[in-house]
């Protein structure tokens, strides 16, 4: 490959690059302005330095998860928790 194709090379890839990180921050915007909350794992996860089983869960903070069966009061207070939405819900 001579210096030129190199040099195209490094430029596409920047722009590239530069493109993906747009789309990743347009991305984690919109899910921040819905309320989505990450595992303080997910990170280390995503890059490949921690394995799946590892990552603590958002809602109970355990790993593997350990939280109620979806769906019970149990869950939905831990949502209700983690939104700061505590109380809201009631007994379901």
């Amino acid at each position: 490959m001579s210096r030129r194709d190199q040099h195209e090379d490094a430029g596409l890839d920047a722009l590239l690059a530069g493109a993906w990180q747009a789309g990743a921050d347009a991305v984690a915007t919109a899910l921040g302005q819905m309320g989505a909350v990450w595992s303080p794992d997910f990170g280390a996860y995503a890059s490949g330095q921690l394995d799946a089983s590892a990552v603590r869960c958002v809602l109970c903070g355990h790993a593997p998860c350990d939280c109620p069966p979806f769906g019970t009061a149990a869950y939905l207070a831990l949502v209700d928790r983690l939104h700061g939405r505590a109380g809201e819900r009631g007994a379901r």
